[in-house]
């Protein structure tokens, strides 16, 4: 079946784990040749620092915003469990559109992780991000979401083959019908920038508050998706 095409250009959201205020990765680890002798040895093996190598190689054409590495860690790892539209042999980046989605899509994610090692209450701290977003992606937005995930990867395998693309474009049915990104190429990535900082507070069972820790609010879940589910039905 062919789909249509869109040119976006805007602004697009997803949220990691970080540790706030940020601190570099090997602070813990003591004396400063303690922490070079780790960062050597990560150089070794880490793959987004040979991807960071290929683009170089690439001279001007890879530099910029696709070796920053909030670009380019996704399209170094793979993700274990796949993503919406495709297998986890794939390497891609995810981005919804506007805070909250975004928001509810961390919970969605972090709650299957913890729920799976049936981890104990915990508080984990996320950080928020801002990718601009330019390029051409393929419009999916006016087909029926497929509910069978093998199936939903298999279509994504084919309209991955599709050359001067830069990704999907689809709608979150579940989250208000947020506007959803998969990002199959980093150059359609401008520069990312940090937004605010939260803390998941998992009881065991749920994520059940998300406290913003640069503005001190405190958001309930059960408010979250309701938010989001009022606008799907309205």
């Amino acid at each position: 079946m062919a789909y249509p095409t869109y040119d976006i250009e805007g602004e697009y959201h997803r949220l990691i784990p970080s540790r706030f205020p940020p601190v570099p990765l090997y602070e813990r680890l003591g004396s400063s040749d303690v922490q070079a002798a780790a960062e050597a040895c990560e150089a070794k093996t880490n793959p987004r620092l040979h991807e960071l190598e290929k683009l170089a190689q690439e001279g001007p054409a890879g530099s910029g915003a696709r070796t920053q590495n909030w670009n380019l860690a996704p399209f170094a790892y793979r993700n274990p469990e796949g993503t919406t539209f495709l297998n986890p042999s794939y390497k891609v980046l995810e981005l919804v559109s506007g805070i909250r989605p975004a928001l509810a899509v961390a919970v969605l994610r972090r709650e299957a992780f913890l729920g799976g090692g049936a981890e104990p209450p915990v508080q984990i701290e996320m950080r928020a991000l801002i990718h601009k977003v330019r390029g051409r992606f393929i419009d999916l937005t006016g087909a029926p979401f497929e509910p069978n995930r093998e199936k939903r990867w298999e279509t994504g395998a084919q309209l991955y083959l599709n050359e001067g693309v830069h990704g999907l474009l689809y709608l979150r049915s579940d989250l208000g019908g947020a506007r959803a990104l998969t990002v199959f190429d980093g150059k359609a990535l401008g520069t990312a920038i940090q937004s605010d900082h939260y803390r998941f507070v998992w009881d065991g069972l749920a994520i059940r508050q998300i406290g913003n820790l640069s503005s001190h609010e405190v958001l309930d879940r059960d408010v979250l998706f309701a938010g989001l589910t009022s606008k799907a039905a309205a």
